[in-house]
């Protein structure tokens, strides 16, 4: 009988023991998983901020370095009386970038292609090339006034994807035939500018000539 009671208190005690790291193996899994969730969820948080952080980098630094815009040049023609041509020219600058374009100033000017200018045309008869040495160019002559607009205190501002307008008028003398337009835009704070340079028959109206910066 004592035999009895003492194999059933062994079982018992055997069995708790059993329970015991049952349970404890259960708890410690529990944990393992509590604690994957917790990497799982801090990685997700990193990633983000990580990402977010380059992102709002990158973002900052095309806003505050990288104005960017589309100069266009749209020319038409209009006898006078006199045989001379009215050029009707439209300079239309888009900002194409993702911060506004600020211009301090807006320079315009046409020059004489043909008939060859007299200089250029003397140093071709002389046997010289027409682009003077060390120059990309020939030196051509000017037509009319070079038109200058300037922008004080940055009242000149294109949004971005907005685009704006500046129209000129220039007359041409009877003879001729070919001009360049040349545009130039100054940026308020930063930058080169930009500028565009189209050729155009005064016969005829040119397709738009585009520049994308």
């Amino acid at each position: 009988m004592q035999a009895t009671h003492l194999l059933w208190a062994i079982f018992l005690q055997a069995n708790q023991v059993v329970s015991q790291q049952s349970a404890s193996l259960k708890y410690n899994v529990a944990i393992v998983k509590d604690v994957a969730v917790a990497l799982q969820s801090l990685a997700t948080v990193i990633a983000l901020l990580v990402g977010g952080f380059w992102t709002f980098r990158a973002f900052v630094k095309t806003r505050g370095k990288h104005p960017r815009a589309k100069i266009e040049h749209q020319v038409s023609f209009r006898l006078l009386p006199d045989d001379s041509h009215l050029l009707i020219l439209d300079v239309f600058v888009e900002n194409i970038g993702q911060v506004p374009i600020s211009l301090s100033r807006a320079d315009t000017w046409v020059q004489q292609i043909l008939p060859l200018p007299s200089e250029i045309q003397t140093r071709i008869d002389a046997g010289h090339n027409m682009v003077a040495e060390g120059k990309t160019e020939a030196l051509w002559t000017l037509v009319g006034d070079v038109h200058e607009q300037t922008f004080p205190n940055g009242e000149f501002v294109i949004d971005a994807a907005e685009r704006d307008q500046f129209r000129h008028n220039f007359t041409l003398g009877p003879n001729v035939k070919t001009i360049q337009v040349y545009t130039y835009l100054q940026p308020t704070i930063g930058g080169s500018g930009w500028k565009l340079k189209s050729t155009h028959d005064v016969q005829s109206e040119n397709p738009p000539s585009i520049l994308t910066i």
